[in-house]
């Protein structure tokens, strides 16, 4: 297998509850398609570096995970 890093950018107005529903989800992916979670990163709020949907901050989320090219392909 081979080790990846996946990373994602919500909405900044997500609330807790979302953001846990969306990362279990990711995890959940990755795990049914042959993959391993190795970790998971909150980065938190940041700037965009152009705005997007008139959003100029966003909430980041990083993995870092073991899987095969079916992963990616699902992740994405």
């Amino acid at each position: 297998m081979n080790c990846y890093e996946h990373t994602f950018i919500t909405k900044q107005d997500l609330s807790d509850s979302q953001a846990k529903k969306l990362v279990s989800k990711y995890k959940n992916i990755i795990q049914t398609y042959s993959g391993n979670v190795l970790k998971t990163e909150e980065w938190g709020l940041r700037n965009l570096s152009y705005s997007i949907k008139n959003s100029r901050k966003g909430f980041y989320f990083h993995f870092k995970f073991e899987g095969i090219g079916k992963t990616v392909e699902e992740l994405e």
